[in-house]
């Protein structure tokens, strides 16, 4: 008999064939803000059944689960999540790109890790195929619990992984073939694989987003030049310099200090870039506006000589300006506000998961569920 678990409880222990029910107050789905369901004419049943049918399985899996460890969350036949506690990593890092790195050139860092929470899915055969991970304040307890980036390389701003370079299949079906392996697989593609400096913008956000943070303190005074604040925006890439001396700074704090950490929020996609940024400025009437004007003062104070009307549209044609420098001298003037980058907004489990099912990445499930299954399983109380 496979094992299902649905819910928020954290297992102590677990044997495969068990089944675990949980339940919750319906109300709790009726109150709840983030549910908008009027404005696309669903119906509470429908749209919690479309929501969440890609992590709730109420019928048995085709096969034994195996052993699971402590903190799996929810099993579908595509998906499993599950959370582990705070712990003390080493992270393998080559300052290379994953072509060039290798065990003989990479350093190790003793890193404290907050709590972790892992959306796994897998395939058919029972292979891992894509992991998300995610830093929290602490267990999984609610729909509402705040999710944070991993700042930590190799990972993309909406929490997932790159995938490890394998060099046989061995690597990928060595792991048993149920639940259990995947959970195993998905585990060691995170910390037993190395890392590289293909991807950084975690790293830059740990250090964007919270400036004051002892991480970004202890950095800016050992090299203030590497981590000024015109050395570190969104579309940053960190070197191995700057990458090293985070983790190294990360490295000297303790398990109580990353408890209480101001971690990144998470993007909804996997870069946060700032293009989107760029088109809201850009749709303003006055980015138009005040081009012409702006151009042709900041010719004349580089060249001491106003420039013609031809060469001012050449420049514009040709896109031959800097957007940011442009945008700053609009909010500087008090022209146009500041936008709030997309950052800021804390990102919710809840939120996340419709997300990735609004973005079709979450593979749809092949059954449906009814509103009062759904609403016992999906929103269950911890017990």
């Amino acid at each position: 008999m496979s094992s299902i678990i649905l819910g928020f409880q954290t297992l102590n222990s677990f044997h495969p064939s068990q089944h675990v029910s949980m339940y919750s107050d319906d109300n709790e789905l009726l109150n709840s803000s983030v549910f908008d369901y009027s404005s696309e004419n669903y119906t509470p049943m429908n749209y919690l059944s479309n929501i969440a049918s890609s992590f709730i399985s109420t019928r048995t899996l085709p096969k034994d689960s195996g052993f699971l460890p402590p903190g799996v969350k929810c099993i579908t036949d595509s998906y499993v999540v599950y959370e582990r506690p705070p712990c003390v990593k080493n992270i393998f890092y080559s300052p290379y790109k994953a072509s060039d790195a290798d065990e003989t050139n990479a350093y190790v860092y003793s890193l404290p890790i907050p709590w972790q929470l892992y959306i796994v899915q897998y395939s058919p055969d029972y292979l891992c195929s894509e992991v998300y991970m995610f830093f929290m304040d602490g267990p999984l307890n609610s729909l509402d619990q705040n999710i944070y980036m991993p700042a930590l390389p190799n990972f993309y701003t909406n929490a997932l992984l790159c995938r490890p370079m394998f060099s046989t299949m061995d690597e990928v079906t060595r792991y048993t073939q149920d639940i259990s392996g995947v959970i195993a697989s998905s585990y060691d593609w995170v910390w037993n694989n190395g890392t590289n400096n293909d991807l950084t913008e975690p790293l830059v956000h740990l250090i964007l987003q919270n400036p004051e943070g002892k991480i970004s303190s202890i950095v800016k005074q050992q090299k203030p030049l590497l981590f000024t604040d015109s050395r570190v925006s969104s579309t940053t890439y960190f070197n191995p310099d700057q990458v090293s001396l985070i983790l190294l700074a990360w490295e000297s704090l303790t398990l109580d200090d990353i408890m209480n950490y101001k971690w990144p929020n998470p993007s909804k996609f996997g870069h946060f870039g700032n293009s989107n940024m760029l088109s809201r400025y850009m749709e303003m009437d006055a980015y138009n506006d005040n081009l012409y004007q702006y151009l042709r003062h900041l010719i004349f104070d580089e060249e001491s000589t106003y420039p013609t009307d031809s060469y001012i549209e050449d420049i514009i044609d040709n896109d031959d300006y800097s957007h940011a420098e442009y945008i700053e001298w609009l909010i500087s003037s008090g022209i146009v506000d500041r936008i709030s980058p997309e950052w800021i907004e804390k990102s919710t489990y809840i939120e996340f998961i419709l997300n990735m099912k609004k973005s079709q990445l979450f593979k749809s499930s092949s059954f449906k569920l009814d509103y009062h299954n759904c609403s016992l399983n999906f929103f269950p109380q911890t017990i």
